[in-house]
């Protein structure tokens, strides 16, 4: 993310940003410094600065492109990964309890990682629960060691 204090200036129009609160602005992902984006590359907007910019579909595909864990939002939001894992899972069972997910923040999504099909944690893998069951799931601690061992 950006380096940003209150006052720095907006990328585009150059007016000083007051307030931090809402701002659009991303980490240094262009390296070429004769591309025409990347001065705006690990900088901070205006939001109506950015909704307005003639260069922001280009700047919000670069950005996909390049940024493997994190999607940048036509209005310059950055949703990781993660979060998009969670979003597919909404209006979806929970894996332990079989009750509807239906709020985002309550859901712990995980990828594949648990290939054996005789393991008793395997449909586990590639799923989603409640943030709530899982915590006080009696399988939690050994999946996470899966888990935690997979992602190496």
């Amino acid at each position: 993310m950006a380096i940003v204090w209150e006052g720095i200036p907006c990328s585009i129009c150059h007016r000083a940003i007051d307030n931090l609160q809402e701002i659009v602005a991303c980490s240094h992902f262009i390296v070429d410094e004769s591309d025409p984006l990347w001065p705006y590359s690990d900088s901070a907007m205006h939001p109506e600065c950015f909704a307005n910019w003639e260069h922001r579909e280009a700047f919000v595909a670069r950005y996909n492109a390049t940024m493997d864990d994190q999607e940048m939002l036509p209005d310059g939001s950055i949703r990781s990964q993660k979060h998009l894992l969670a979003l597919k899972w909404v209006g979806m069972p929970c894996s332990i309890c079989r009750r509807t997910m239906e709020d985002l923040q309550e859901i712990v999504a995980f990828s594949k990682f648990i290939d054996d099909k005789n393991d008793p944690l395997c449909p586990y893998s590639n799923s989603a629960m409640h943030l709530t069951c899982f915590v006080s799931w009696e399988h939690r601690e050994r999946f996470m060691t899966q888990y935690r061992e997979a992602m190496r």
